[in-house]
């Protein structure tokens, strides 16, 4: 399933990150790489944002970059 898929609250393994090198490379400096577990802690559809804990650290993400990163619900 997508990122942009992903319940609140649950949490969720990272399978493949389908996205150009500079933003995988940013990401990977940030935490959140195939294998990582994390929960989305919230969506805001109007703005197209999700806030991601990962790693001990809260993220925002773009929904155009998560819909390109494929997760497994655990």
């Amino acid at each position: 399933m997508k990122l942009t898929e992903a319940e609140i609250g649950k949490y969720y393994r990272i399978l493949r990150v389908n996205l150009e090198h500079s933003k995988t490379k940013r990401l990977l400096s940030m935490g959140l790489y195939e294998g990582v577990c994390f929960t989305i802690e919230r969506k805001n559809v109007h703005n197209r944002v999700l806030l991601v804990y990962v790693s001990g650290n809260f993220m925002m993400l773009r929904y155009q970059d998560a819909e390109k990163i494929e997760v497994m619900y655990l």
